[in-house]
């Protein structure tokens, strides 16, 4: 169920919560084959109410408060945390103000300190247009000229690797999904489409490379992910600059700016504070805000609420799959557990959302009906997109600077994906997702005959980290609202013991498991001129010991299998983080 956000604090829901009458006014609408029914009526319960904004504006103060805080962690060595706070810094600062130019200044001096010259040149350049203040000049003016004299030692330490460059190419794509390779099939004569093999597919074939439909950063505010990576593509940028309307969003380029606005932050920038932090309330509100900004009308996603309303209705191909159709956000499995208290919550969060668009911005109709019917529509959306769903856990890539390292980040982040989120979940999957930054791409884990279902697991591989049958089934039931009873879920430490002894390899696997690597180590994979000869070589092992996934032979390869396509993530995704100083456990 979804938890009330830290601003419900200062909003009084006691008139309703502490009112039988009320309640049992919501627990009948919730009763409604509408999905909006409840929240019109926790709406119209609130009309009178007095609700402050849930979100702190431009602060100059609180700009160079936070600026001061990473001046602190810097020299204390902590310097992500100073990154963090620096940037925390822009996102606070009223635009082209003393403290925004403090810390761009700031930011600057903190990315020398690390060789990485081309960010602190562009760090300085922007403070230089916005007016430099005369205090800061001349050391800014020193700065820039090692930068400058330095930049080349930046440049030549960037390698080239082609095949790292072409690896997530799909030669042939599906003519009704582009983002799948055509040699998956879609069967639809079942309660739900099967995405199947078309063919036999080995171990590592990239089978799909999906954009997110919408993003959310890390949600542990003290990982400090919305002050790390972009709001639009999640890259982890050393340049982040802020949203000029909002603290929530900072963006790598000027396309992502525009992008974001476009589909649907000139909205979400109004309710910022409201979000923050929220993958589960961010992440259906960006949908539903994109989603009315691809109809033509209000009148178009009133038809398309009502189709979708809370029965299941017949769908093509293009409209379950194809991100670029809205109805692919409306289209996901209708099981789901748990549905009347998740119901509940999602009406009371949704109502104050609702209300504080309504009276920020012109984003309803103004007219009396049409608004109503907007309204009604749009609350059907958010109610649809909340419970039926849910977002992929994305783990990206990083380069950690201060360790020389490359790694999978401990902070998840979050995206709505119309076809890999719609894959079958399974514990024993045959397929891996590896996430680049605002795209994920899917990859063959096991030899997939034609024909066989492709499945995903729902939260992590069972080799991926060490997890308590607890710690699993926990994340099962926050993320998909469903417990899973098979082996890798429940078996208890002796269980593991024997199924790893049972996992024994024939003589003959194990010869050929010798032979692969005989002249070879897998620790070479991270040598650019020889990935692509050791990942053939990872796959061909992973298929050989394909029938024996519990053996130690096999959590070996599908190790070495996982840090190859790391190495292949963090080549496309360029994502630097300065140390670990910022700690969180996923």
């Amino acid at each position: 169920m979804l938890p009330f956000p830290d601003c419900f604090e200062n909003v009084m829901f006691s008139d309703i919560l502490e009112n039988d009458l009320y309640i049992k006014e919501v627990y009948q609408a919730m009763g409604s084959d509408d999905l909006s029914e409840p929240i019109i009526v926790i709406i119209n319960l609130m009309k009178n109410g007095i609700y402050p904004t849930p979100f702190k504006n431009k602060n100059e103060d609180l700009s160079n408060e936070y600026r001061n805080e990473g001046n602190s962690a810097y020299k204390n060595k902590k310097y992500q945390k100073a990154l963090i706070c620096y940037n925390k810094a822009l996102a606070y600062a009223p635009n082209m103000s003393r403290a925004m130019k403090l810390a761009y200044s700031n930011r600057s001096a903190l990315l020398i300190n690390f060789r990485h010259y081309k960010a602190c040149l562009n760090d300085i350049s922007t403070c230089m247009t916005m007016g430099c203040p005369d205090d800061i000049l001349e050391k800014l003016m020193k700065r820039r000229e090692t930068a400058q004299r330095a930049l080349w030692l930046e440049n030549i330490q960037k390698k080239y690797n082609s095949y790292a460059e072409d690896f997530f190419k799909i030669p042939k794509r599906h003519p009704d999904v582009p983002c799948a390779s055509s040699q998956i099939d879609i069967t639809m004569d079942s309660k739900f489409p099967k995405i199947v093999a078309k063919t036999d597919i080995k171990v590592g074939t990239v089978l799909a490379l999906e954009k997110a439909f919408v993003v959310s950063p890390c949600p542990f505010d003290d990982a400090g992910s919305n002050y790390t990576t972009c709001s639009y593509c999640l890259k982890m940028s050393l340049n982040l600059f802020p949203c000029e309307g909002c603290t929530l969003a900072l963006f790598c380029s000027k396309q992502c700016n525009e992008l974001c606005l476009k589909e649907y932050h000139n909205t979400e920038c109004h309710v910022a504070g409201f979000v923050k932090n929220r993958p589960d309330i961010q992440i259906p509100l960006r949908a539903a805000i994109k989603v009315r900004n691809m109809c033509k009308s209000w009148d178009e996603l009133v038809a398309l609420s009502n189709r979708y309303n809370s029965k299941k209705v017949k769908s093509s191909i293009n409209e379950i799959f194809n991100s670029n159709n809205p109805s692919s956000l409306l289209t996901f499995n209708y099981d789901v557990n748990f549905l009347h208290g998740m119901l509940f919550n999602a009406t009371l969060i949704w109502s104050f959302c609702i209300i504080i668009i309504n009276n920020s911005e012109c984003f309803f109709p103004q007219s009396g009906d049409d608004k109503a019917k907007a309204i009604r529509a749009f609350a059907r959306i958010l109610i649809y997109l909340t419970i039926f769903s849910p977002p992929t856990y994305m783990i990206l890539p990083e380069s950690d600077t201060f360790d020389e390292i490359t790694k999978f980040s401990k902070h998840p982040s979050f995206g709505l994906f119309p076809f890999i989120g719609k894959l079958k979940h399974s514990c024993i999957p045959n397929t891996r997702a590896a996430a680049l930054n605002n795209t994920m791409a899917l990859v063959a884990l096991q030899p997939i005959k034609a024909g066989t279902e492709l499945t995903i697991t729902p939260v992590f591989h069972w080799l991926d980290c060490p997890q308590t049958k607890q710690d699993r089934q926990n994340r099962m039931l926050w993320f998909y609202r469903t417990v899973c009873s098979c082996v890798v879920c429940e078996a208890s430490p002796h269980d593991w013991a024997l199924m790893r002894q049972n996992s024994q390899l024939s003589v003959t696997q194990r010869r050929k498991h010798k032979m692969i690597f005989s002249n070879e180590s897998p620790e070479n994979f991270f040598e650019p001129n020889k990935t692509a000869g050791i990942y053939k070589k990872i796959c061909e092992c992973l298929e050989l010991l394909n029938d024996v996934p519990f053996s130690k032979e096999y959590a070996d390869m599908y190790r070495y299998f996982r840090k190859c396509l790391l190495y292949l993530q963090d080549y496309k995704s360029q994502n630097i983080v300065l140390d670990d100083s910022i700690d969180v456990y996923m």
